[in-house]
């Protein structure tokens, strides 16, 4: 983590009229929504069996507030952050309250027992997630998060939206898990419980979705409860009568909010129930994460800052752990909260500090006006929070996404709200695995399908080995792969191989090159595939030539046995040069062309000279030379000094780069020659020609070329067409192979 900038605070001009009247204004406004929120989060996981324990569910949440607006907001990467227990967190955390209690009232627990339990839960999930927080940001890990599949993150988080809504319902008396409490909602009994607040929250919602400012929601909230007090004081009801019949938050108990934790209380907690519901503890640390990441980028939008993610995951891994002391929950920084500051013109690291003094005054102050809170209010809240991740992701998110996508979405939607959260995690990712390999299975494996007839190897043969491997060319499929090879992939490229050897119009097929250079992997699903090839292989009598296997890959093809089982008919290359390379030796040694009968070089350019006497002449102004195996023809970097005719033998062009790695560029056999562009374009030689075999040449000297050019003009300008020739099909072969990678 980066240093701080808070450590250079300077407090005399922070404190300056101009500066300090918005950062307290921002503050005060920020502070009075965050404590809103977060005692509704309190009292949404602290319901049902916890109900008589809420002030002390308020009261480690609040906190948890102080901690993590104060330490988020002084260390965190960008000023103005207000961080406190987001509402998105607080229905995975109910169920893993629930859960605890659940497990320990089914062991004949007391209430006292569970409400320890619960606390030291709280505060090992805390640390447990400030742990992991921590961990992604100190390692640069928080850019995992960002491969989560956009419809499942849609999903989870339009599920939590329900849940808020149902957790609203909740706290106004009304359970929505069942069918049962469906047939409750139009008891005239209850219809006034919950009502009232359900169209508080959607009005509230559509209020601050209609009305831009930020004003909106602390309005509505103090008119909310302007207005539930005003009926109170028309109906004359005792506020009493109220706490005695569960519309108000209250009574509390005479003992302070919040107490920390001793070794004592660690030692009374059941760590076996905690302990297992480690899945839903994985689900909130997860939801934490891509909640940090979906905020963060808000933030970074909206204020037009440079967001150090990485950093901001360790300040809030830290303020979490922190919180965990005294058995709060987890958060973050809010995204609608951490922008207004710059709306009222605050730009500053103290909106943070004085949000945790606020919460501190509620916290060690203010329990006996939040026992007066009404239900209804707090339950509207988390209805309009609710609402809003429902709107957001179901409504507006239908036009923009594809229909799998928003398919994937709502599925997991429903299945949340018929099953549970982890089952609809598990039902989204399964999904989306299957849609993704339907979609992948349909990008072809196969980027280029080539032959020998349009890709040869950076070989240089005689013309009559050119032509002849011209001419059989289609023997030799090539196939250039590229992605992420599983069973859907691997089948298209069989059947590919499969129908090509299957077509009775072509010549026989005889090599199958592949060339994995682009391939990133190879799934154990695409091994039978590859077992398929190979009795394919033996089928049809072709041989298959494998080039540019990374390591993994071909870990992968010999851990699984293919490439003992390949035998004589699977063969593998450095690259794709060098298969293609053998593919062509193989045809012309098996056709009986590797000792063929090239005429010496009088012979070989007789078709270019229309008079005996004129090729004489042009022999005479060669150089017969027979030169040993490993000698440097041609030096890298000297100037040019003459053409060599290769009449019997193998030479390399080798190009030794600056580290002075050597990198082999072609080879030249019979019939070819060397050193014609240095002659032409008058540069130093570009690489080395080095001798492979003993080889006999015939060598042309600058000096023996002006002098033909000078006496005998015809014969040289018979020889500038056979260079020009040459250097024309090679241009040829050149465009027919990008051409066909192309197609």
């Amino acid at each position: 983590m980066r240093k701080p900038d808070f450590l250079s605070l300077n407090l005399k001009e922070e404190f300056q009229l101009n500066n300090i009247v918005p950062t307290l204004t921002a503050a005060l406004v920020a502070g009075a929504i965050a404590i809103s929120n977060t005692i509704i989060y309190g009292t949404l996981v602290f319901s049902d069996e916890l109900s008589p324990y809420v002030s002390s569910g308020v009261g480690v949440a609040l906190f948890s507030g102080l901690v993590l607006s104060l330490v988020v907001g002084l260390i965190g990467s960008v000023p103005n952050l207000v961080a406190y227990p987001q509402a998105a967190i607080a229905p995975i955390q109910a169920l893993f309250v629930a859960g605890i209690v659940q497990t320990m009232i089914a062991n004949g627990a007391g209430m006292d027992q569970i409400f320890v339990t619960v606390i030291v839960g709280m505060a090992f999930s805390s640390f447990f997630v400030g742990i992991v927080f921590l961990t992604f940001g100190r390692f640069k890990l928080g850019k995992l998060i960002r491969f989560m599949p956009y419809p499942v993150i849609g999903g989870f988080l339009a599920g939590l939206g329900w849940l808020l809504v149902v957790g609203g319902m909740k706290v106004m008396s009304i359970s929505l898990t069942t069918l049962a409490g469906f047939s409750q909602l139009f008891d005239t009994t209850l219809l006034l419980r919950w009502l009232p607040g359900f169209i508080f929250g959607a009005v509230l919602f559509v209020l601050v979705n209609r009305i831009k400012h930020f004003s909106v929601l602390p309005l509505s909230l103090l008119a909310g409860l302007i207005l539930f007090y005003a009926l109170v004081l028309i109906l004359g009801l005792s506020l009493d009568s109220l706490m005695q019949t569960d519309w108000l938050l209250g009574p509390f108990p005479a003992s302070s909010l919040w107490q920390p934790l001793t070794p004592g209380t660690l030692a009374q907690a059941d760590w076996v129930a905690i302990v297992d519901q480690f899945e839903t503890l994985a689900i909130m640390t997860i939801t934490g994460l891509i909640a940090i990441l979906i905020n963060y980028s808000g933030i970074e939008l909206e204020t037009k800052e440079d967001i150090d993610f990485d950093q901001d995951l360790q300040a809030s891994g830290l303020a979490t752990l922190l919180t965990s002391l005294g058995g709060g929950p987890m958060g973050y920084p809010s995204t609608s909260l951490s922008i207004l500051p710059q709306q009222v013109g605050a730009h500053s690291r103290l909106v943070g500090v004085f949000v945790s003094v606020l919460f501190a005054l509620t916290l060690f102050l203010g329990s006996s006006l939040l026992e007066y809170l009404p239900r209804m209010i707090i339950g509207g809240l988390l209805v309009y929070f609710g609402l809003g991740l429902l709107y957001h992701w179901v409504v507006q998110t239908r036009k923009s996404l594809p229909k799998y996508d928003y398919f994937v979405l709502v599925l997991i939607l429903i299945v949340i709200a018929t099953v549970d959260l982890l089952m609809g995690v598990v039902v989204g990712m399964l999904v989306t695995l299957i849609v993704f390999s339907i979609n992948y299975g349909r990008i072809n494996l196969v980027r280029n399908s080539l032959t020998g007839k349009t890709y040869q190897s950076n070989v240089d043969r005689s013309i009559y080995h050119q032509d002849y491997l011209r001419d059989h060319g289609e023997s030799i499929l090539i196939l250039k792969l590229q992605g992420f090879i599983f069973f859907g992939t691997a089948f298209q490229m069989l059947s590919q191989v499969r129908e090509r050897a299957n077509t009775p119009d072509l010549e026989h097929l005889r090599f199958v090159v592949m060339d994995f250079r682009l391939v990133n992997g190879v799934d154990s699903s695409a091994i039978n595939s590859f077992l398929r090839l190979l009795q394919l292989a033996d089928l049809h009598d072709f041989k298959l030539a494998l080039a540019n296997l990374s390591p993994e890959v071909e870990l992968r093809l010999s851990v699984s046995g293919i490439l003992a089982k390949g035998g004589d008919n699977l063969h593998l290359f450095p690259d794709l040069d060098h298969a293609v390379e053998w593919c062509e030796d193989l045809i012309l040694y098996q056709d009986d062309l590797t000792v063929f009968s090239i005429p010496i070089i009088k012979n070989r350019l007789r078709k270019y000279f229309d008079a005996v006497r004129d090729l004489e002449t042009f022999i005479g102004y060669l150089e017969k030379q027979k030169i040993p195996i490993n000698t440097i023809l041609i030096q890298q970097g000297e100037p040019p000094a003459g053409i060599y005719f290769v009449d019997r033998g193998l030479v390399r062009v080798e190009l030794t780069s600056p580290t002075g790695e050597n990198l082999r560029l072609r080879a030249m056999g019979d019939g070819t020659i060397v050193g014609e562009l240095g002659l032409y374009l008058n540069r130093q030689a570009s690489a080395n020609v080095i001798t492979e075999l003993p080889t006999t040449v015939y060598y042309l000297s600058l000096e023996a070329l002006s002098s033909m050019e000078k006496d005998h003009p015809h014969v040289a300008a018979v020889f500038h067409k056979y260079l020009a020739r040459i250097l024309s099909e090679r241009l040829v072969n050149a465009n027919a192979t990008i051409k066909a990678l192309l197609d």
